[in-house]
């Protein structure tokens, strides 16, 4: 029986930090991100932010990176994680309102997209997520569900309606992403010397989970598959890691992480099912967890783990990592020459601790994927942590 994608959910991060060059923003100052932080968490506010979680929805993402684990039956975010909290952790704020995104007509299964955009500010950095889901109730072959991810990330295929009344048509995510880093920049720097550590943004880091598929099996071992099978397996994961339309020709081997072979479960966590594959490249990651697929949960449906809590926790857990690294490469030079102020040796430090506990999955949201994430710069981080005389990146 072939398999079949039902639901594939995607979402791509873009990010762009501030130069040392650039004049310091009103964020970089604590007791100014403090009180935008409080008005943020005012639902009346006029505040054009919000915290990093949505207004009175329940995300469990914040209090996993802060506290390990939910507080209380409830996930009430907005009570337990107040200003110096966000402050101390190097939390974003959150666009309240950016842009409506639209599918063109170019194709029939183009009308039933879901897609939305979020953007986020930091005191150094600003950064977009665009989402989306292909869903198909009869299910597609898995080279059509990746190639039409290839298509929606390629393609001139979308109009934007931007919150300040402005419209943009036939456009790429790509030019639409560096539009919206624009005008969120614009939103929390307010300053036209901006100058950006990067200027290279036409490959974001992509998050894809398959959330439902028929045709699987669990237990069924990727790596004891025949050769030719396990190379195309591996090859459709990369290709919606990388959304190169050349995908079928890719290399799988080389430096890419297929995750679940290369760590230890930490107790007391159990091994994953053989057939379950988190691939990780160094630009994006893909989900593969069968187990949880509807047809495994006939009559349990209620029973069945969300897989897209999963996928947003782990887009979250990403776009918080690679800020947390861009902060210390931004301010590596001020680190180098001895010339930081109190408050930014502070911050670098806290930044320091908190990739350790990600890497070493204590005291955090645990995430096989931010240790691989982190591992690729950990000979970096291991220098920054060095001269805050901190020991280096080690899992427990």
């Amino acid at each position: 029986m072939p398999i079949l994608i039902r639901d594939l959910r995607f979402s791509l991060i873009w990010l762009k930090a501030l130069t040392p060059a650039t004049p310091a923003a009103k964020l970089e100052d604590s007791e100014t991100f403090k009180t935008e932080f409080d008005q943020a968490k005012a639902a009346n506010s006029n505040s054009p932010w919000s915290p990093p979680w949505k207004l009175g929805r329940e995300q469990s993402y914040w209090e996993y990176y802060l506290y390990k684990y939910k507080k209380g039956p409830k996930r009430v975010a907005n009570n337990i994680i107040n200003r110096h909290k966000a402050w101390e952790n190097l939390l974003p704020l959150r666009l309240r309102s950016l842009a409506k995104l639209k599918p063109g007509a170019e194709a029939d299964w183009l009308q039933a997209l879901p897609v939305y955009i979020e953007a986020y500010c930091y005191s150094h950095a600003v950064a977009v997520i665009i989402n989306f889901r292909i869903r198909d109730d009869k299910g597609l072959p898995v080279e059509e569900a990746i190639d039409r991810s290839v298509r929606l990330r390629m393609q001139n295929w979308f109009d934007a309606k931007w919150s300040t009344g402005e419209t943009a048509s036939k456009s790429a995510l790509s030019d639409v992403a560096v539009e919206a880093l624009d005008r969120v920049a614009a939103v929390g720097f307010k300053s036209d010397k901006t100058d950006w550590l990067l200027d290279d943004f036409a490959s974001p880091f992509s998050i894809a989970t398959v959330i439902d598929a028929t045709g699987t099996d669990p237990f069924a071992d990727s790596e004891n598959l025949q050769e030719n099978a396990y190379g195309a397996f591996i090859r459709a994961l990369d290709g919606l890691c990388s959304g190169s339309s050349d995908w079928r020709q890719q290399n799988t081997a080389g430096d890419n992480l297929l995750l679940k072979k290369t760590l230890v479960p930490h107790p007391p966590r159990n091994p994953p099912p053989a057939g379950h594959v988190l691939r990780a490249t160094e630009t994006g990651r893909a989900v593969w967890f069968p187990k949880y697929f509807t047809e495994h949960f006939q009559g349990l449906e209620r029973d069945r783990p969300v897989l897209g809590s999963y996928h947003r926790r782990l887009t979250l857990s990403s776009l918080q990592v690679e800020s947390l690294i861009t902060f210390l490469q931004r301010n590596q030079g001020f680190f180098k020459s001895g010339k930081m102020n109190a408050d930014l040796e502070a911050r670098m430090v806290w930044a320091c601790e908190i990739l350790g506990k990600l890497y070493g999955a204590r005291g955090t949201y645990r995430s096989d994927s931010a240790y691989g994430q982190i591992f690729t710069r950990k000979g970096f981080v291991n220098s920054i942590r060095k001269g805050f005389n901190m020991e280096e990146l080690h899992r427990m």
